[in-house]
């Protein structure tokens, strides 16, 4: 990666590893607002669009083509907002809900299940 960065998030998409922001140094100040994507079929790394709002100790998870970031920490201390990556399009837009809490420093993943397991 171009980027020195701890604390950040990463997922898969599109056969390719997105690693979103994180802390740009050994303190808790600087946050990298950079994103960069891995492609293993040309074994290079590229910096992409970044988050509309950068932060640090976050989640991601990918659905379809798009990567969903939430939570963390910003400038301010705890960021809210949603966000939304659209791989195809290389932009970043902000998705209409906040999250209820506001958390840093935890684990996602998403699990995808068949229809017939969910009850109404």
């Amino acid at each position: 990666m171009s980027r020195v960065r701890r604390f950040a998030s990463a997922t898969t998409v599109c056969d390719k590893i997105v690693v979103v922001g994180g802390f740009g140094d050994m303190t808790y100040k600087t946050i990298e607002p950079s994103c960069e994507m891995f492609d293993p079929r040309t074994n290079q790394w590229s910096l992409v669009s970044s988050p509309l709002g950068p932060r640090a100790a976050h989640g991601v998870v990918s659905i379809d083509n798009k990567v969903y970031l939430f939570g963390g920490e910003d400038e301010k201390l705890y960021a809210a907002d949603i966000e939304c990556f659209n791989v195809n399009d290389n932009e970043w837009e902000e998705v209409g809900s906040r999250m209820p809490v506001q958390v840093s420093y935890f684990g996602t993943s998403l699990l995808k299940l068949p229809k017939e397991f969910l009850h109404n």
